[in-house]
């Protein structure tokens, strides 16, 4: 019986046709279809911001005051 475009199982993962498949070194992940888009635009949106905080680190900035937890220093 053919099985081209049925749902299958990956050591207990279900995956369908239209799923979103990526496979390093490190793992495997499965991004059902419903989710591809919203994924995606997810990790560009965390690019976007990791490329901006390089920079501002790159300028002088400290990860601390990225993350607004340098109003320490100025109570002490």
């Amino acid at each position: 019986m053919p099985s081209v475009g049925k749902a299958i199982s990956l050591s207990g993962t279900q995956v369908c046709s239209g799923d979103l498949v990526v496979a390093d070194a490190d793992g495997v992940v499965v991004i059902p279809m419903h989710l591809v888009e919203a994924t995606l635009q997810r990790g560009e949106a965390r690019i976007r911001k990791e490329a901006e905080w390089m920079a501002r680190i790159g300028a002088g900035e400290t990860t601390l005051d990225l993350m607004g937890l340098a109003a320490w220093r100025e109570m002490a």
